[in-house]
């Protein structure tokens, strides 16, 4: 019998990279511990490793082109900024954000929706003085 495969979605801005290899971390070993048991598997879609040089309309058409919305859970995490702006939107993870929304919009059950705050101070910049 095939496994289910879930597939999630991981939007951030680059101040979270810690947090993103933790949540890798933490799907492969629910992949490991429980992919058989529960005859599923959790496939994690991100950047870094599911999008390939390529040409669009602006950077982040090109990850908007390949991950083409096709994901049943959309994560995203935010800590001290929301990223650079696109030509759309106020940054990459908002203009995903904003296209998993609609998605939602859409049709509800088509894809699950999560949104992370990281909860640790932030310092100030320190600019010399």
């Amino acid at each position: 019998m095939a496994r289910t495969i879930i597939s999630v979605f991981v939007a951030s801005p680059g101040d979270v990279s810690d947090e993103r290899n933790a949540l890798e971390s933490v799907v492969n070993e629910l992949n490991r511990t429980w992919s058989r048991t529960l005859n599923l598997r959790l496939e994690l879609v991100k950047w870094e490793s599911d999008v390939y040089p390529n040409f669009g309309a602006y950077s982040q058409d090109v990850i908007n082109k390949q991950i083409n919305d096709n994901y049943d859970v959309f994560i995203a995490m935010f800590w001290s900024k929301v990223g650079s702006p696109t030509d759309v939107a106020d940054s990459g993870t908002i203009e995903e954000f904003n296209r998993a929304y609609q998605k939602y919009t859409d049709d509800p059950n088509s894809v699950d929706i999560m949104v992370y705050f990281k909860d640790q101070a932030i310092l100030p910049f320190n600019n010399g003085f």
